[in-house]
């Protein structure tokens, strides 16, 4: 299957690629190191409104960045758990955002206080406007087909396994009427939410990390177009020739 570099209006609300880790250092040095390293590239250094609430579940606050440093293009948000970077503002495109990435990896890895790798995932949340509805818009979507029912698609979660990696796991979520707040607007419309991941027992920053990344992202673009009915597609003006 040929998948689109780009699609217009571009749906993206976020792509995160996020790794977790284990450093050999204190937390009270994480942000001093971090900023050490990282200030030329990205010269806003700011902390993180995460609510600590102890009602949240103490597993995703593990995980949730203490600090963000950011330019016009890129950011990376982080703590003593995990490390992740995101676009500002318009996508950069894969061809530009991994290349990104990957220098900032082979910083963190020079940087030596990394002890193992424990989760590597790539997620993309996009917001379609209009409503989208099973029967025009997705592909192979189970539905019930109760007689003297008519069935809405209001929220659908489900999670694959690619068969050519089974260690890769894609959790899958669709949400109708979903509400999202940017910069410049309210935005109401249907939600796909896709995260690949892979999780590791132990492993060294060195072992084939990029070439992790980069098969996450391939999986969750293929899933997320395999997703969508052709003919939608087609109303998305697909492009397959630009890097």
């Amino acid at each position: 299957m040929k998948l689109p570099v780009e699609i217009t209006p571009n749906p993206l609300l976020s792509s995160r690629v996020e790794i977790r880790y284990v450093l050999n250092i204190q937390p009270d040095e994480v942000v001093g190191a971090f900023y050490s390293q990282f200030k030329d590239v990205f010269p806003i250094l700011r902390e993180t409104k995460v609510s600590k609430d102890p009602g949240i579940a103490d597993e995703l606050m593990k995980f949730a960045p203490d600090f963000l440093m950011s330019n016009d293009k890129y950011a990376i948000a982080f703590n003593g758990n995990a490390i992740s970077f995101e676009n500002m503002g318009d996508y950069q495109l894969w061809g530009n955002y991994f290349p990104f990435i990957r220098t900032q990896l082979s910083t963190l890895i020079e940087m030596k206080i990394v002890r193992s790798i424990q989760r590597i995932s790539v997620r993309y949340v996009s917001l379609f406007e209009k409503q989208l509805t099973k029967e025009s818009t997705f592909i192979k979507i189970p539905q019930f087909n109760l007689e003297g029912y008519k069935e809405n698609l209001n929220l659908y979660r489900t999670s694959f396994n690619p068969s050519n990696d089974p260690n890769v796991l894609l959790k899958v979520q669709i949400v109708k009427n979903a509400r999202a707040s940017t910069a410049n607007e309210f935005r109401i419309g249907t939600l796909i939410d896709i995260d690949a991941c892979r999780e590791f027992s132990d492993i060294d920053l060195d072992d084939n990390i990029f070439e992790i990344v980069d098969n996450l992202h391939a999986e969750e673009k293929r899933l997320f177009f395999s997703m969508l009915d052709n003919a939608f597609l087609q109303t998305l003006n697909p492009k397959y020739d630009r890097i």
